[in-house]
This record gives C-alpha cells, sequence and structure tokens, in this order.
C-alpha cells in the first residue's frame, strides 16, 4: 500500500534522489530508539529517588 502510495504521488523518484546513504533512515530510527530507552530510564531512576530509593545499580 504504502509503496503504491509513493508512487501516485510521484514521492518515490524523489526518495530516491535524495542525497543521503540508504542507511541514514535506519540509523536515524536506531538513535530514537536509544534516546527513547535512555529517557524511559532516567524517568523511571527519578521517580524512585523522590520516592526515597537510593541504591541505583544501572548495569551496561
Amino acid at each position: 500500500m504504502l509503496v503504491w502510495r509513493e508512487r501516485d504521488a510521484r514521492f518515490d523518484e524523489i526518495h530516491d534522489a535524495l542525497p543521503y546513504p540508504a542507511w541514514m533512515p535506519l540509523a536515524a530510527l536506531l538513535v530514537t530508539l536509544l534516546l527513547l530507552q535512555v529517557l524511559a530510564t532516567g524517568i523511571g531512576m527519578a521517580v524512585q529517588a523522590s520516592k526515597g530509593y537510593t541504591r541505583f545499580e544501572p548495569e551496561i
């Protein structure tokens, strides 16, 4: 469905001619997921700290 939508809007030719490498969208997605994970971890630790928990053990 998405392929046909791009073809109908003639966006497929524009998208193929963009000046960034093919791996760039995947890298952007992975960076976004990593940032969301770090943000969620930070918020979780902040909530625990606000409730008095002080023994954090983040394992990397």
